[in-house]
């Protein structure tokens, strides 16, 4: 499969759209704001993903169990 898109967790949507903007010529952007929410698209969009970017200062608990909960997908 094609690694054709780029995950972007982020719950500031000015940053969100930045990286949007800058990313969506040329990749498929899958867009979240919560930590469930990109597990969700990891499971099903997984062997797509080119690459995931990650705030690390999103609320709920910590970030890099955030990055470890992904790297596990």
């Amino acid at each position: 499969m094609i690694r054709d898109t780029i995950l972007i967790l982020e719950d500031d949507e000015d940053s969100r759209k930045k990286l949007v903007e800058i990313f969506q010529d040329k990749y498929k952007i899958r867009e979240v704001t919560s930590e469930k929410e990109g597990i969700n698209i990891l499971k099903i969009h997984a062997a797509s993903l080119a690459v995931i970017f990650v705030n690390l200062m999103i609320p709920a608990r910590d970030n890099f169990q955030i990055l470890k909960r992904l790297s596990e997908k």
